[in-house]
């Protein structure tokens, strides 16, 4: 699937790899990464339960701190997630589009 280039087109991977791998977050000079292993994500990710527990973590129970144009906002990597809008990305279906943020989280 990771070649499917249907998949790229709906940006249904690589939009929650793009806004949740690296995280610059207020107060810090290092970035909070995702688990995963194409990051400089230092927790140990050995076996797969390892890597679900951490990145089940991440994504639903880590409030970050980011710097918005406003202000701050404070939220798990889940919620910094964007709908994938059928305007930009006309290959996405109506259906996708209506469910996208849960599809990113899979």
């Amino acid at each position: 699937f990771m070649k499917d280039p249907l998949l790229g087109s709906k940006r249904l991977a690589s939009m929650p790899d793009r806004i949740t791998n690296t995280i610059n977050v207020v107060g810090s000079d290092e970035p909070v990464c995702r688990p995963t292993v194409i990051n400089m994500y230092v927790g140990d990710l050995g076996n797969l339960k390892l890597w679900w527990g951490a990145w089940e973590k991440f994504m639903f129970d880590t409030p970050l701190t980011i710097q918005m144009k406003d202000g701050t906002r404070t939220d798990p990597p889940y919620k910094m997630l964007q709908p994938i809008k059928r305007a930009k990305y006309p290959d996405i279906t109506p259906e996708e589009e209506a469910v996208s943020l849960p599809l990113q989280t899979m």
